[in-house]
């Protein structure tokens, strides 16, 4: 009785369980979400005063527009500083979170 190798199967590689978070963009959205003060206008909303929210969050949006153009700005540079500097855009990884620029 001849043994014969058994054939392996060719192994296949996993996609790596890993999500990425951009800082940029998550900066500029939090302060943006903070400057319209949009928790106390969707608290409004949720009461059932859906007018009211929405008129109050366009009044709060006119009256802090220049401090949101400035966060967009600052946001757009910052992107395109990084974008600059070329290589990994990699600035940390804790896990399966990949924190990039």
């Amino acid at each position: 009785m001849i043994m014969v190798a058994r054939r392996r199967k060719p192994r296949r590689s996993r996609t790596r369980k890993t999500f990425s978070v951009p800082l940029i963009e998550t900066g500029a959205g939090i302060a943006l979400v903070s400057q319209s003060g949009i928790g106390a206008h969707l608290k409004t909303a949720l009461d059932g005063n859906l007018e009211g929210a929405l008129s109050g969050l366009a009044a709060s949006i006119q009256t802090n527009k220049n401090d949101m153009i400035k966060t967009l700005g600052t946001a757009f540079i910052a992107k395109q500083v990084v974008r600059g500097f070329g290589g990994s855009k990699i600035l940390a990884r804790i896990g399966p979170v990949v924190a990039r620029a």
